[in-house]
């Protein structure tokens, strides 16, 4: 009985973990340019311990999932330009003066979380950053989930049911 009972919890252990990678939504590079942004610095040393990189790239994502910068890497050092808002047009397209934000990972089909020291935007500031870590955050989906700026207060007129990204609109 115990064999049987040990079978099952472990079948039922490997179907949950088999389910928390099995989906994966991947961020879409960033394009545009917003007139404002800042610099990060990837020295080398900042991609120690990182898995092989082949067609990857790093973004940096708003604390309402907003992607406001991206850059491919291949391990060695680099930058990336993170895109402040505009003040031109009405939608969110930026991190605001002195948003958090975080970065991460695109490898292939796999998003990993990166840990380094807290990232807050500053217009025309530069960053270098010698040293991160990261996590497995999902794998295998390749699924990608474009931004659908719009309107996501159910109660506005302008609601958009598509939309993935609040632009302010409402």
């Amino acid at each position: 009985m115990k064999c049987k009972n040990l079978l099952l919890a472990s079948i039922l252990f490997l179907s949950q973990i088999n389910t928390a990678f099995s989906q994966c939504d991947l961020p879409l590079e960033f394009t545009g340019n917003t007139g404002a942004n800042m610099t990060i610095l990837f020295q080398s040393s900042f991609f120690t311990d990182y898995p092989d990189l082949s067609g990857a790239y790093v973004v940096a994502i708003t604390g309402s999932g907003l992607v406001v910068g991206s850059a491919s890497t291949d391990g060695s050092q680099g930058s990336i330009a993170v895109w402040g808002d505009d003040s031109i047009t009405p939608e969110s397209d930026g991190a605001m003066s002195g948003e958090s934000f975080t970065l991460q990972l695109v490898n292939g089909n796999d998003l990993y979380d990166i840990s380094t020291d807290d990232l807050s935007y500053t217009t025309n500031s530069f960053l270098p950053l010698s040293s991160s870590s990261v996590t497995l955050n999902c794998s295998g989906g390749g699924t990608v989930s474009p931004d659908i700026p719009g309107c996501m207060d159910m109660t506005a007129l302008n609601y958009n049911a598509d939309a993935n990204t609040d632009d302010g609109s409402c």
